[in-house]
């Protein structure tokens, strides 16, 4: 009964996962206008040891929308507080900000 349980799990996080990056692949390039209005980094709590840093960016649309990305921490740097521009992204990646 409990390997039966434990097999059902695996499955429905395999299916889960491939659901998430089918997800991401098939989603369509968006453009907006917006504005970076925060930028924040955050530790994730986990047991590992190595506990990379999460680089947020947070962009609100004309229409007042809030849309959140992670990014590298070699391109946080680059983008500005305030900026108003054109977002060009897919799912949860900007692709382009200018």
């Amino acid at each position: 009964m409990l390997e039966t349980m434990g097999v059902i799990l695996v499955f429905a996080l395999m299916a889960l996962f491939w659901f998430n990056l089918l997800k991401k692949r098939l989603a369509p390039v968006k453009k907006v206008r917006a504005q970076l209005v925060e930028k924040y980094v955050y530790t994730p709590v986990s047991r590992s040891e190595a506990n990379p840093k999460v680089y947020v960016l947070v962009f609100e649309t004309e229409k007042g929308k809030r849309l959140s990305f992670n990014v590298p921490q070699f391109s946080y740097g680059g983008y500005k507080l305030k900026k108003k521009g054109a977002l060009k992204y897919k799912g949860d990646m900007i692709l382009e900000f200018k």
